[in-house]
This record gives C-alpha cells, sequence and structure tokens, in this order.
C-alpha cells in the first residue's frame, strides 16, 4: 500500500486593495428653482377646466415629481390628491387642489 498525501497550497496577493468612489451626475435639478411650475400648474388648471382631464393630470404629476425630488412634500401631495380625483368628475375639487398648491409655491 502506498500513501498518498494530498497538500493544499496557500496563494497570497501582493495586490494593494484599492477604494474606487464613483461620481454620479444628478438626474434632477438641484436648485430650489420653481419658476416654471406656477405657470405649468395654471396652464393644468385651464386644462382641467376645458375638459382636457388628461392633460390636466399629465402636467400635475411633472409638477408633483419635481416638488417632490425638491422636498417640497405639501405642493406633492396636493397636486397627487388632484391628480387622483380628477378622472372620477371631481373637477372642481381637483381645481381647488391645484389652486392651493399652487398659493403654496
Amino acid at each position: 500500500m502506498t500513501e498518498q498525501t494530498t497538500s493544499a497550497t496557500l496563494i497570497k496577493g501582493t495586490q494593494a486593495r484599492t477604494l474606487h468612489t464613483a461620481t454620479v451626475t444628478p438626474t434632477h435639478p438641484m436648485s430650489g428653482s420653481t419658476s416654471g411650475d406656477s405657470a405649468t400648474l395654471k396652464a393644468a388648471r385651464v386644462e382641467l377646466r376645458s375638459g382636457n382631464v388628461d392633460d390636466a393630470i399629465r402636467m400635475t404629476r411633472i409638477v408633483s415629481g419635481r416638488s417632490a425630488r425638491l422636498g417640497n412634500h405639501q405642493v406633492a401631495g396636493l397636486l397627487r390628491q388632484a391628480a387622483w380625483v380628477a378622472p372620477f368628475g371631481q373637477i372642481d375639487r381637483a381645481d381647488d387642489l391645484i389652486g392651493q398648491a399652487e398659493a403654496a409655491l
């Protein structure tokens, strides 16, 4: 009978560990400017009153998302609520909510 010996080889890595820092470009505006939002909300109210509910909802969602990213959660919440009630025929309520959001800007 022969004896077999198995052995393991320990390989040491000499590669230096490096720390990589990734810089990511922001996908949203970093300034607190909401200069065009008031005009967009006025246009949304006009579209809502004329019966173009889908266009009004699209405009309010754009401003709502921008406001949420900038930290204005009150405006974003009012506009989300307006976009929620408008398709169910509550045009006056949605118009009122958009007006409150416009005043809060």
